[in-house]
Formats: C-alpha cells, sequence, structure tokens
C-alpha cells in the first residue's frame, strides 16, 4: 500500500489526535493483560474478543486455529514482556529507499538490517545499520516487485539464513496468487554481492480469492510461512503454508487457521501492516499504522492459536505511517520503521 487515504485514517486533525492517543494509550497499556489500550483479539471464527478485555477465552472457533484446544489455551495468560518508552529515533539515509514497508534483523551481520521498498520499485534490498547508514543495496534476481510489503527471516536449504521477502501485496484483491522470494543472506564483512539469486514460492489461497497482507512470518519451529492480512473492519485472517514448498509453477496452498480482530476506533487502526517474531518463536509481533502489538506463544501452540489471544500493547515510537516491525536477534528489543523518503527507525528496549 503506497499511500493512507482519507477514508482509511481521516483528516489531518484526526491523524494527529489518533497518533497522540495512541502513544499515550500504549505506554498506559504495556504490560496489561488486556487489550483495551486499542486492540481487541477475537477468538478464530468471531468477530470480536472477550468483551471485558481479559484473557480468558483463548479457544478455538469455527475458523480452527491449529492445534487442540489445550495448544489454543497454552500461553494465553503468560504475563506480558515489559518494554521502555521509544529512544529517540535515527533518520535512514539510504538512496533508492523511498518507500520503506519491510524491516528485518540480519541473522548473519550484526546491528544489520534489510529492508525493502513498496510496490513501484525494482526487486532489491537494502543494508542498513542501526544509525541508519546504508550499507548496501542488492538486486535480487529472478524476480519482479510486484507488492513487497514486508520481509522475514528463516532457514534455506540445509538451514542456511535466508530471507524471505513478501510480494503478497493485492490492494483489489484480485491475484490469482502471491509470491515470496526466498534468498540466502550473504556476509557482509567483505563486499556485497552484486546480486542474490531468488527461489520463487508461489501460494495460493485456500478459498480461490485475493487477499491483501503486509505482515509476513517464518515458523522458526517448522519453517512454515505465516501471513496475517489487511483487513479494513480488522478482523483479520491468519495464513500458513507448511514446507517443504514446491518449485516455482506449482502453488503452494495458503491455508486459514485462524482470524483476529484488530483496533478499537479512534484509539487504534485496523490495519495490519507489518510483523515479526523471535527466533525462538516464543514472541510474535504485529504492527498496525499506530500500533505494536505482542503475543506470548506457548511451546505447543500454532501462531494462529497464539494470536487468538489478547495482545499486550506495546510502547511505540509515533510515526505517520507506521508500515514494519523486526524483533532483535537477541531479544533487546524491537525497530519499527515508517515509510516515506528518509524514513524514522526507532527502537524500543525490552527490560
Amino acid at each position: 500500500m503506497k499511500k493512507i487515504s482519507r477514508t482509511t485514517l481521516g483528516s489531518p486533525a484526526t491523524l494527529a489526535l489518533l497518533l497522540l492517543t495512541s502513544a499515550l494509550a500504549s505506554v498506559a497499556a504495556c504490560g496489561d493483560d488486556a487489550a483495551s489500550a486499542g486492540s481487541s483479539s477475537g477468538t478464530p471464527g468471531e468477530d470480536g474478543g472477550d468483551p471485558d478485555g481479559g484473557g480468558s477465552d483463548g479457544t478455538t472457533g469455527s475458523d480452527g486455529a491449529g492445534g487442540t484446544d489445550a495448544d489454543a489455551t497454552d500461553g494465553a495468560h503468560a504475563q506480558c514482556p515489559m518494554f521502555s518508552a521509544p529512544a529517540a529515533a535515527v533518520t535512514v539515509a539510504a538512496a533508492g529507499l523511498v518507500e520503506a514497508s519491510g524491516l528485518v534483523a540480519s541473522s548473519k551481520n550484526a546491528g544489520i538490517f534489510w529492508a525493502h521498498n513498496d510496490s513501484g520499485d525494482s526487486a532489491r534490498i537494502f543494508a542498513l545499520n542501526a544509525s541508519g547508514t546504508s550499507k548496501a543495496t542488492i538486486p535480487i534476481t529472478g524476480a519482479s516487485a510486484v507488492d513487497w510489503e514486508d520481509i522475514a527471516w528463516g532457514a534455506g536449504p540445509g538451514g542456511e539464513a535466508a530471507l524471505f521477502i513478501g510480494d503478497i501485496g493485492d490492494n483489489a484483491e484480485a491475484r490469482a496468487f502471491v509470491t515470496v522470494y526466498r534468498v540466502l543472506e550473504p556476509d557482509l564483512s567483505g563486499a556485497a554481492p552484486a546480486n542474490l539469486p531468488g527461489t520463487a514460492i508461489e501460494l495460493a489461497y485456500e478459498d480461490g480469492k485475493g487477499h491483501n497482507a503486509e505482515a509476513l512470518m517464518i515458523d522458526p519451529r517448522d519453517g512454515a510461512i505465516v501471513i496475517v492480512t489487511k483487513v479494513a473492519s480488522g478482523k483479520s485472517g491468519v495464513y500458513r503454508a507448511a514446507p517443504p514448498f514446491a518449485a516455482a509453477g506449482t502453488k503452494n496452498m495458503l491455508k486459514k487457521e485462524g482470524s483476529l480482530t484488530i483496533g478499537t476506533a479512534p484509539s487504534g487502526s485496523t490495519l495490519v501492516t507489518g510483523a515479526s517474531i523471535s527466533r525462538a518463536g516464543d514472541l510474535v509481533f504485529l504492527r498496525t499504522y499506530t500500533h505494536a502489538l505482542a503475543w506470548t506463544r506457548g511451546a505447543s501452540q500454532s501462531i494462529a492459536a497464539a494470536l487468538a489471544a489478547p495482545p499486550c500493547v506495546l510502547p511505540v515510537a509515533t510515526e505517520i505511517q507506521g508500515e514494519a516491525i523486526a524483533y532483535a536477534p537477541d531479544g533487546s528489543g524491537f525497530y519499527t520503521l515508517s515509510e516515506g523518503s528518509s524514513p524514522p527507525l526507532s527502537f524500543v528496549a525490552k527490560k
């Protein structure tokens, strides 16, 4: 998605009030078990969560949430992780990164992040450091950039560190399939490679429809691709495709494993714009235009089942168009990135 329309966020005055309310509500709600500060989570198959905002209802609904009923409630009462107030943002200075949409921390290069543009750019990724300085720009061969929306880390062939780039945007909800490109992550201790070959993983939703999405994760426990859709009503679907993935030309099926309801106007956006997951898979993060949300995940839970519980509302920097979130590999905190030219990169430390 390239721009937020007035129908999405309203007038500039409304947006300013929304962002101020968001920042205050997020800080106040960090560590609460309820989601009353701008997000509610429904059980899969239902339109909303527990009206009291409690965490007692984490069971599966008619859509299913993957795993057993015991799995669905496992971890639902876990204490929210605690985070400090956002640190002062740095400005990203990377020529060509004019509409940042996805962000992920590197697995092979300490202090490096990978980012990419939204639709309209060529197939390429940008390496940045935590101070916002550009380290490299690398084209991806064998790939096209229809509507790149998110980037995730995961394991490639033989367990080697890989990046997964989600060409999963579909504003018109008309694409017959979407594509995730897998590239082996380069080592930037020497000269950056001239290009990286991409492997196309083509994905079709099991209902045969197109769905707009901007949130991509690779489950570190089993390597599955997990996509959370972006829906104006706030009722997002959680879809999963399990490995091994078929070669390009054969569609991998994205099966719906659950749903969740995001946002309660006017204190929270309903639109999911990014995702991240801890290296152990025990913390799941979603980004909206106004909020950062987290869920604790039990040892036997699917991601969909974890997302069925009420979220933890986290402190987050006020951004004009919050697009991306990336959890640090060492668990020290998370980073957020706004869309636009010379975007701010913000860090929120874990206590």
